[in-house]
């Protein structure tokens, strides 16, 4: 892709009451060659297992990604015309700029490789009538790697790049239990592992979103089942939840994204209600 409208952008801050005071601009240019791969495929079906149905699921995917920053870029830096101490006054400031001359090099300055394989297996078993249960295992093969080049095509000596890779399991289950015919409980847990593709102010990708989830609650119908009575709690611990940098500069990422960041741990719990359906005719 080709970055060929925001070529530079106002960092955070607050003008003066008569438009001026904002800092000099960022002025950037970049492109990039993005190439994506994907395949996923499943099989299910229905097993008998000690006189009573049950269901089976299995299946996989697969997914790589290669980021290529070509060495495109102003043929000055910063370009002439530009602003170097101060913002234009934002008063009277119309947006026009002289536009910097671009020299073209499809030669990358660095490649980012994103890979991800995947296993899963779900059951959904049906031991009684009054109690079903759900259990499930993902594998997860991750990798990222970086590689950085000198202008001539060749690997960098004093920086050459950096290459990451996990293998991580990730259970989850759950259950169903009906305590009268208008009643039931459930519970469930889950493992989180989510590799992601966003990238901090270096252009680096960020490491995988972990975490585990659980949650239980009690659902009836004491009109029938168009009226339906819920309660339920929930705790979650996630570590490295993404988001956008709040110190970054917009847009500075070589594909025109902005840079993002990771928390590094945060954990929430809560509890709602819910009535829904109709439990009288005509009165929902």
């Amino acid at each position: 892709g080709f970055n060929t409208s925001a070529l530079f952008a106002a960092p955070n801050g607050y003008p003066n009451p008569d438009g001026t005071g904002l800092p000099a601009p960022w002025n950037f240019y970049g492109e990039v060659e993005q190439k994506e791969n994907s395949v996923d495929g499943s099989l299910g079906g229905t097993v008998q297992l000690f006189g009573r149905n049950h269901e089976l699921l299995v299946g996989g995917n697969y997914f790589d990604r290669e980021f290529s920053i070509l060495r495109s870029a102003f043929s000055a830096n910063p370009p002439a015309g530009f602003p170097t101490t101060e913002f234009p006054n934002i008063i009277g400031f119309d947006g026009n700029v002289p536009r910097p001359a671009i020299v073209s090099d499809s030669t990358p300055a660095s490649t980012q490789g994103f890979r991800q394989i995947g296993g899963y297996g779900v059951t959904r078993l049906n031991p009684t009538d009054w109690l079903k249960v759900i259990a499930g295992l993902r594998y997860t093969h991750y990798r990222t790697d970086r590689t950085n080049f000198l202008a001539d095509g060749s690997v960098n000596p004093a920086s050459p790049g950096s290459a990451n890779a996990l293998d991580r399991f990730t259970p989850y289950g759950g259950i169903v239990v009906d305590i009268l015919p208008s009643l039931s409980a459930y519970g469930s847990y889950a493992q989180l592992f989510s590799p992601v593709t966003a990238r901090d102010s270096n252009n680096d990708i960020l490491p995988p979103t972990t975490g585990t989830n659980y949650e239980a609650g009690l659902k009836a119908t004491p009109f029938g089942d168009g009226f339906i009575v819920s309660l339920a709690g929930f705790y979650s611990e996630q570590e490295n939840v993404v988001q956008t940098d709040p110190n970054g500069i917009p847009n500075s990422l070589p594909d025109n994204s902005p840079p993002s960041m990771y928390v590094p741990g945060i954990s929430s719990q809560g509890s709602e209600a819910e009535v829904s359906g109709e439990p009288v005719r005509g009165l929902r």
